[in-house]
């Protein structure tokens, strides 16, 4: 299995990579018309499932998503699918 993402060790890295997802996840929010446009185009899907379904989303990575983040790694472990290890989370900055 290809490996998309590195662990980093720094904390200093790690607090580029948290600014640069929020910095992401907030020029998406700010622009969802366009990604609905994009996805329209890239699947077929209607502009207005994409819209509804983009906007429905929730972007936010409270203590309820981060178990469920921590579930989602435990099952993969237990399968097999990605080699054990300690899973981490920064707090926000």
């Amino acid at each position: 299995m290809e490996r998309l993402a590195r662990r980093t060790t720094g904390v200093k890295e790690a607090l580029v990579a948290h600014a640069g997802l929020i910095a992401s996840r907030n020029w998406g929010l700010a622009h969802l018309p366009q990604l609905a446009a994009q996805a329209n185009e890239t699947t077929g899907v209607s502009l207005n499932v994409c819209a509804e379904y983009l906007s429905g989303l929730d972007y936010g990575l409270s203590y309820p998503h981060l178990a469920g983040l921590t579930e989602f790694y435990r099952r993969l472990v237990e399968r097999g699918r990605i080699p054990n290890g300690t899973l981490t989370f920064l707090p926000a900055a």
